[in-house]
């Protein structure tokens, strides 16, 4: 390092360099040179296991990962200094393993690095793994890429290189930025260097012996090329209740018979029926005319509204009107009920429309970005709303749910009838049309395929409600491994199920009810993993699982070492210090002025030999 002095600085400046570096490190440092890591004398910030962090080394950590103004009451400014203090101890412990390991680095090492414009400073593994997330899962990289960030790169501290124009080092340089923007001493940087190498041989020490079996390559290959896809129908109760017809005589009779379910919901849910703000219930008409139409097409629209308008008023019933003539789907099968609704849920122009009405009067025609409606307020409720008043109204609702269970339920069973008579899932929705259409490709999607032909003409055969359409679906490939099904949901059953099909019987036996929702389902497309196919891939494999493995272990091994250090009762700490695993212990913050109070009665270990075995698997 000296030589390189010489070589880059050169004459008398060179060889006065030389000589006050070798004088402050002798003074400062001597044969403590080749320790890891003493306390300087200042303040003590942080105590590891019985060895003192300074004030001034926390505060030059903090100033080694900034590189702008950061207002010290700022949360980002708290984090930071917590993430700081914690990568000062996981450094201290690597340290204190490299003293019982014999690891050590030396000073003209660290000189070196500064000369060459390296300078480190460590951060806590879990901030690295978490920057390196992103690349494991979506991109390629290689694992000799993650060992150099792991080990070295991802703590690299950016100062700029210490070197005038012509390429040789500058004191000056160096000197101002150590003590104006580090707030640092030298010969303590150099320090601070130093055992930054001999952390960074800890972890590449740590590292060395992680490889990957043959058999872990084998069952991560087969884990992932053992997949299944689903061809599937989904009945969804909740969809088909909302376009049940509101039919009053049958909502009556279901009123009498189920008195104490409804009593029991009201109890339940007492609190949407407490201190209810103003609410309109009311029926409307719509007659689509949207804000790019022209205006022959808003005048026709407006006609019509206003000619449904003239019948209702005449005394036609505006629920049948609305049911036959309405072009809002999520109403008209209810013959235009909206149900109850506060001020600001409608557009300005309806909630003042229908907020001025009477209940059983009728609104003028009303022009809104959806077209020209036609209101009929029903009734208005505020305030506490008893039983009797919301029955009606709970009634329905769960009448409608009921009634959605049963027909999604009632149509599973005639589609899984004709699906185990021989007809192919594809064709089940289609069988009286005459145009047949391929089922989708799926592979290059996670998104749920459908099929372009759905369920039309034989809503009426199966009971559905108007208006409502089935689709075929086609799931992503997925793995035994999963429990998730994309586009369906959790159901391990489902998925030994679809595990336990062929393609020469694909068929489903029974109606699968995930999510309260029920399907109908075939094998679409079932892979199994091949030698030849395992051979092409062998290499890629051990590429990612090798990469992962690095990153899992050294993050799982960092943080038994905190939790540890934790439990045993060996850190204190101005800044509370929390593994990542969330370790109920905490460090107790002191003050910074006060003395590092005695370390509190460690928890009791689960092995009184985990320090031992850390030493073992090391060596």
């Amino acid at each position: 390092m000296l030589e390189y002095i010489r070589n880059h600085v050169g004459g008398l400046v060179g060889l006065l360099i030389i000589g006050a570096l070798s004088f402050v490190f002798a003074v400062s440092f001597g044969q403590q040179s080749q320790g890891w890591g003493k306390s300087s004398g200042d303040d003590t910030a942080i105590v590891v296991d019985g060895v003192e962090i300074s004030q001034a080394t926390l505060n030059y950590a903090l100033n080694m990962n900034v590189d702008r103004e950061i207002s010290q009451e700022s949360p980002e400014y708290a984090a930071l200094r917590q993430q700081v203090a914690k990568g000062l101890v996981e450094r201290q412990l690597l340290l204190n393993m490299a003293q019982k390991a014999g690891v050590s680095a030396s000073t003209e090492e660290a000189q070196e690095n500064i000369i060459n414009g390296e300078f480190f400073i460590t951060r806590p593994i879990s901030a690295i793994v978490t920057q390196l997330g992103f690349q494991l899962q979506f991109s390629s990289i290689s694992p000799d890429r993650i060992v150099s960030i792991m080990v070295k790169d991802g703590h690299r501290a950016s100062l700029g290189r210490f070197v005038d124009a012509e390429g040789k080092f500058d004191t000056k340089t160096f000197d101002n930025v150590i003590k104006y923007r580090l707030n640092f001493k030298e010969p303590a940087f150099v320090e601070e260097q130093r055992l930054e190498i001999i952390a960074q041989r800890m972890r590449t020490l740590l590292i060395g012996g992680i490889a990957v079996s043959e058999n872990e390559l084998k069952d991560t290959y087969n884990r992932e090329n053992d997949t299944a896809k689903l061809s599937y129908i989904k009945l969804a109760p909740a969809l088909i209740a909302g376009n049940l017809d509101d039919n009053s005589e049958e909502l009556s009779s279901w009123i009498q018979e189920n008195q104490d379910a409804i009593k029991q919901y009201y109890e339940t849910n007492k609190f949407k029926y407490s201190n209810v703000e103003k609410s309109a219930r009311a029926r409307h008409i719509l007659i689509k005319a949207g804000e790019d139409a022209d205006e022959e097409a808003k005048a026709a629209a407006k006609a019509k509204a206003e000619s449904l308008l003239a019948r209702a008023e005449a005394g036609e019933d505006f629920a049948a009107l609305a049911r036959e003539n309405s072009e809002d789907p999520g109403s008209a099968t209810k013959g235009g009920d909206l149900g109850f609704n506060p001020r600001g849920v409608m557009v300005p122009a309806f909630d003042d429309a229908m907020f001025s009405l009477e209940p059983g009067q009728l609104s003028s025609v009303v022009e809104t970005e959806f077209g020209y409606h036609v209101i009929k307020l029903e009734t208005f409720r505020e305030g506490t709303i008893s039983l009797e008043d919301a029955t009606e109204e709970i009634a329905r609702k769960l009448y409608q749910e009921n009634r959605g269970k049963e027909v999604a339920k009632k149509t599973a069973d005639k589609l899984l009838a004709k699906l185990k008579a021989g007809t192919d899932i594809n064709s089940l929705l289609k069988e009286e049309n005459t145009a047949e259409t391929d089922s989708a490709d799926t592979a290059t999607t996670d998104a749920p395929v459908v099929d372009a032909s759905p369920m039309g003409e034989e809503n009426e055969a199966l009971d559905l409600p108007e208006g409502m359409n089935l689709f075929v679906q086609t799931t992503p490939a997925f793995s035994k491994a999963q429990s998730m099904i994309p586009g369906i949901g959790e159901s391990e059953e489902l998925v030994n199920t679809a595990f336990s099909l062929t393609m020469d019987a694909p068929k489903a036996d029974k109606i699968f009810v995930v999510n309260n929702n029920y399907f109908v389902v075939q094998l679409a497309e079932r892979k199994t993993p091949s030698s030849e196919d395992f051979d092409a891939q062998k290499e890629e494999i051990r590429s990612k699982l090798l990469s992962t493995k690095v990153v899992t272990w050294m993050n799982d091994r960092t943080t038994s070492l905190l939790d540890k250090a934790i439990r045993d009762g060996k850190i204190d700490s101005i800044i509370p210090i929390q593994s990542t695993a969330a370790s109920k212990e905490k460090v107790t913050a002191k003050e910074p002025s006060q003395a590092p109070a005695p370390a509190s009665a460690p928890a009791p270990s689960s092995n009184d030999n985990d320090e031992e075995d850390e030493e073992e698997n090391m060596n």
